[in-house]
C-alpha cells in the first residue's frame, strides 16, 4: 500500500531494462519521462508505456532540448520521431539554476495534482 507519492529512479542492466519498463508501467499511476536525449530505446519506452500499457505519461526535458524537441529540427537522430510521438503531449521544460529549478518543481507538482483530480 502507498501512502505518499513516490519517485523511482532505475539503472538496470541493458538485459533487463525492457522488462523494468514493464513492470513499473503495471504497477504505476503516471510516468515521468525525461526526453532530453532522445534515443531509439526512449522511443521504444515512450510506445509502450502510452500505446501498449496505455500509462499516464508527464514528459520533462532540459529548456533548451525542450525548444529543438518540440520544433522537431532533426538535430539529433531521433528528436523528429520523439517529436511526433509527443505531438499532443506538453513538454516540462526544466533549468538548473535556483529559480529554474523551484519554478519546474511548482509545475511538474500542479500538473500531478491536476491528474490525480481527474482520475
Amino acid at each position: 500500500r502507498v501512502f505518499g507519492p513516490q519517485l523511482v529512479v532505475l539503472r538496470v542492466a541493458s538485459s533487463v531494462w525492457r522488462q523494468t519498463v514493464g513492470r513499473f508501467a503495471s504497477v504505476s499511476f503516471v510516468a515521468l519521462i525525461d526526453v532530453s536525449e532522445p534515443t531509439e530505446n526512449l522511443v521504444w519506452e515512450i510506445e509502450e508505456l502510452m500505446v501498449r500499457a496505455r500509462k499516464t505519461c508527464v514528459f520533462i526535458a532540459q529548456h533548451d532540448r525542450a525548444l529543438e524537441i518540440a520544433a522537431g529540427s532533426g538535430a539529433r537522430t531521433f528528436d523528429g520521431h520523439v517529436a511526433s510521438l509527443l505531438e499532443l503531449d506538453e513538454i516540462l521544460a526544466y533549468t538548473t539554476d535556483r529559480r529554474g529549478r523551484r519554478r519546474f518543481a511548482r509545475a511538474l507538482r500542479g500538473k500531478l495534482l491536476s491528474l490525480t483530480t481527474r482520475e
